[in-house]
């Protein structure tokens, strides 16, 4: 029973939700950050082109266009429609609006279970700021507000003994427009079957209810243009995830990657359900398997936390109702949205209450430094001036941006659908063996050179012992880069604060690029730079190179710094 509107006077319910209102806003008015943005933003505008969903790849060219299941193409139209009109700013102020919907229906739903308004929204804030890591720009952001939903009307499917066949439709309905959106739509029958089960369990709901809305909306997740198949998209992505050589920090374990707002939000959550069953001996079932069920999901990986606040929030405020506070008062929780606001806003870059998933600044437009955009510019204006360089290598975090700058026609060698090549990444891995190894794979696939990001950790370098001879030596210490791109097999022709461009010498269409190539600087191996130009001859090569670059981008900041310590060694 919601609280009547005298009850809420002491509340002050009015600076309650704007206070809310404005920690929501600011927790996602944060850059553009997200690498698999891009690749949204391209395959939406390959559909608008074309007038159809894709069915093969048409961006990578290794993949031969072989089958695609492009599941979340209604996201992407969604996603190019609002860039085409806003820009990227605009995409931030849709991810405002996602953010303050969720906020809103978890609002709603706290308020309909009876909790009063500084205490439905204290649960909220809890939330919002539990799924923030998690909300970027991306399909995924629409599966929580899609879980909210979700929940919600499962939580009137159990309290209503009218209109039930409404409710149930509308959740057929919303699985229909969450399966095209994204691939979290398959836990919709999962989340109410549990949901249901402990309406069983408390006599709310009848086994026939349990078992056929969950089968109603497992066909309903057939309802998208690829059909049952879009079941197969998270078994490829699993399986592109066991092939990756090191650690994908988003999919680490708990016990591997330990969250404390998680662990410390599973634990309260936990302590105020056991506090109510040991006064009133009662509990919400249906919600507590629900959220039960995404604690060990949230546990397997981290990424997965952010279902878990969306869950925990109903848990909360069902158990809430269940023992609600003698006396609400609202100032104390504006105080709380004012420092969460702060935090928001200023984050620490250090210390306990730093974000552990990456510092969330308020800004707009990208996140400096995290994308290519220089040497995009860079490849386009060859493009333009009848230089185009055939394909290339490129970093798995920057093939989406690189298909939304230069697409069409150049196409990337990887992106972010690991589902498309699941053994790709394994082959990468290996091939990083050694500088034969990579060469013979680049040639492989077809790549005339690499776009490649700076790894400034030098590691041994190994020399194969002579025959006959046990053992091998450690040569030198050089990085990663220096190794793979090898000056006898590579050219660097370009580089800014993010990337190097290398280019084959045997390639014939790399020719026109060799001219300026850059022999005496290496930028990520500054150290092996700065040890060489102990040589006065080199040094000078060495700085004409440095201020060559800087002619051309005053801004490179990495070129400021080599600049300033070459001349430092001459003096």
């Amino acid at each position: 029973m919601i609280p009547t509107q005298a009850a809420e006077k002491g509340e002050r319910p009015v600076l309650v939700r704007s206070a809310l209102t404005a920690v929501v806003a600011a927790a996602a008015a944060f850059s553009v950050r997200s690498t698999d943005l891009f690749w949204h933003l391209a395959a939406g505008r390959w559909i608008v082109e074309h007038g159809r969903i894709p069915v093969s790849d048409p961006f990578r060219f290794t993949s031969g266009g072989r089958a695609w299941i492009d599941h979340e193409w209604l996201t992407e139209l969604v996603l190019y429609a609002v860039e085409r009109v806003g820009g990227l700013d605009g995409l931030i102020a849709l991810r405002i609006a996602l953010a303050l919907v969720l906020a809103g229906v978890l609002l709603a739903a706290l308020r309909r279970m009876g909790n009063a308004v500084p205490v439905a929204a204290l649960v909220v804030l809890i939330a919002i700021l539990g799924v923030r890591p998690r909300f970027l720009l991306r399909p995924e952001p629409f599966s929580f507000v899609a879980l909210a939903l979700e929940l919600l009307l499962l939580r009137r499917l159990l309290s209503t003994r009218t209109g039930n066949r409404r409710i149930v439709g509308a959740l057929f309905a919303l699985t229909v427009v969450w399966v095209n959106l994204h691939g979290l739509a398959v836990l919709a029958p999962l989340v109410a079957g549990g949901y249901l089960l402990g309406g069983t369990i408390q006599r709310r709901c009848s086994w026939r209810r349990a078992a056929t809305v969950p089968a109603l909306l497992a066909l309903a997740l057939c309802l998208n243009p690829y059909g049952w198949r879009v079941f197969w998209v998270p078994f490829g992505i699993l399986g592109a995830l066991r092939d990756i050589p090191g650690a994908n920090l988003e999919w680490l374990p708990l016990w591997r990657a330990p969250q404390p707002y998680l662990i410390a939000g599973a634990l309260a959550l936990g302590g105020l359900v056991v506090g109510v069953w040991s006064r009133r001996r009662v509990v919400a079932a249906p919600a507590l398997l629900v959220t039960v069920g995404f604690a060990v999901l949230a546990a397997t990986a981290v990424r997965n936390q952010a279902l878990f606040f969306v869950a925990g929030a109903f848990l909360a405020g069902e158990t809430l109702a269940l023992a609600p506070p003698r006396r609400v008062i609202g100032l104390p929780v504006v105080g709380v949205c004012l420092v969460a606001l702060w935090w928001t806003i200023l984050p620490p870059e250090s210390g306990p209450l730093a974000p552990r998933q990456g510092l969330f600044r308020l800004a707009r437009g990208l996140e400096p430094g995290r994308f290519p955009e220089r040497a995009a510019d860079f490849l386009a204006r060859a493009a333009r001036d009848g230089r185009d360089i055939g394909p290339l290598y490129n970093e798995f975090a920057h093939g989406g941006y690189l298909l939304w700058r230069l697409y069409p026609p150049r196409q990337v060698l990887f992106d972010g659908r690991m589902e498309l090549e699941p053994g790709l990444i394994r082959e990468i891995g290996a091939a990083r063996r050694s500088a034969d190894d990579w060469d013979a794979f680049l040639r492989g696939r077809g790549a005339v050179g690499g776009l490649v990001r700076y790894d400034d950790r030098r590691r041994p370098v190994i020399a194969a012992a002579p025959q006959g001879v046990s053992g091998a030596t450690v040569v030198e210490q050089r990085t990663p880069s220096a190794v793979l791109f090898g000056t006898e097999r590579y050219a660097l022709v370009y580089w800014d604060d993010a990337v190097m461009l290398f280019l084959s010498r045997r390639a014939p269409q790399n020719a026109p690029f060799l001219a300026a190539e850059y022999r005496a600087v290496q930028p990520e191996d500054t150290g092996w730079t700065l040890e060489r130009a102990a040589d006065a001859t080199f040094r000078a090569l060495a700085i004409a190179e440095v201020e060559r670059k800087l002619a051309e981008d005053p801004a490179c900041a990495r070129a400021a710094w080599l600049h300033a310590r070459l001349i430092a060694l001459g003096r």
